[in-house]
C-alpha cells in the first residue's frame, strides 16, 4: 500500500510528485478580450464564465454559447471553464487542475 501524503520522484521528473490536487488559484493570462468564434467580448460583470476548449480542432477562448453550440466538454485534455473575478482576470473554476 503507497503512501498517499508522501511525495514521490520518479528518474527523469526534476521535481517530486504528490498525490492528489494542491489548492492553488490559477488564473488565465494574459485576460480575453473576446470569444474566439463571435468575437462577442466577454462582460465585465462578475462570474462570467469563459471557457478556454478545444473546437473543431483549435484550442481557443470562448464564450458560453459557441461552447455549449458546438457541444464542447470540461476536463484534461478537453478544456477548462473559468470565472470574470473582481480584479477583472479569469479563474480556474473548472475542468482543470
Amino acid at each position: 500500500m503507497t503512501d498517499l501524503t508522501t511525495p514521490i520522484t520518479f528518474p527523469l521528473c526534476p521535481r517530486p510528485f504528490k498525490y492528489g490536487r494542491t489548492k492553488t488559484m490559477t488564473t488565465f493570462s494574459p485576460t480575453p478580450k473576446t470569444c474566439d468564434i463571435c468575437k462577442h467580448e466577454f462582460e465585465k460583470t462578475l462570474g462570467t464564465p469563459m471557457y478556454d476548449s478545444i473546437i473543431l480542432g483549435h484550442w481557443g477562448c470562448f464564450c458560453h454559447v459557441c461552447f455549449e453550440y458546438f457541444r464542447c466538454s470540461l476536463g484534461d485534455g478537453k478544456g477548462q471553464r473559468y470565472e470574470r473575478q473582481a480584479d477583472e482576470t479569469f479563474l480556474l473554476t473548472d475542468g482543470g487542475r
